[in-house]
């Protein structure tokens, strides 16, 4: 994974809010001082890619079951050996968890940045995801499917729904960013 290109990608990131912003100056610092910033091997941390992926009128979101974390989440995951870029890191994790042909990135500009801990699990020591998030829209609403594996179920939640989940602040903030949103 290109350093220098995933700096200009977070040195052009708008955050949201302040806790938006903590998080862009904690991986700024990351990326600029961890050679393995982009190895899911790196035992202090490393990036993650994942999509918010909504429908053509960008009034329902797409999201996943994750089997080992029990919550309804947006696909994403680690980077991977073939990935040329954090953005494609997002498409092939949302292919794969949601068993979709194709879908299309709205820009390759960051959508949300979170960095969340992840606790210990199977010998590998607690550390943090760096999630790079993108915005990604679907052709055909009703073309996916749950993946075995990490995914137990996928579906189209409306803003309403979401809410009704009692989501961390996490995806509250994705969703506010949404121009559908009317909360």
């Amino acid at each position: 994974m290109n350093r220098d290109a995933i700096l200009d990608l977070l040195s052009s990131h708008q955050p949201f809010d302040g806790t938006e912003a903590g998080f862009l100056e904690q991986t700024l610092a990351f990326v600029r001082e961890d050679a393995d910033f982009a190895s899911r091997l790196n035992p202090a941390g490393h990036l993650t890619g994942s999509a918010w992926v909504v429908n053509p009128a960008q009034d329902a979101v797409l999201l996943i079951h994750h089997v080992n974390l029990n919550r309804w989440l947006q696909p994403g995951g680690h980077v991977e050996e073939g990935d040329l870029s954090i953005q494609s890191t997002a498409a092939r994790e949302t292919l794969e968890e949601c068993d979709l042909a194709s879908v299309e990135l709205v820009s390759q500009a960051l959508y949300d940045l979170d960095v969340h801990p992840i606790p210990e699990r199977k010998g590998f020591p607690a550390h943090l995801h760096y999630d790079f998030r993108f915005l990604v829209r679907v052709a055909d609403e009703a073309a996916f499917a749950a993946q075995a594996g990490e995914v137990t179920e996928v579906r189209w939640f409306s803003p309403d729904e979401i809410l009704a989940l009692q989501p961390g602040p996490s995806l509250v903030r994705m969703l506010t960013k949404l121009p559908a949103f009317k909360g």
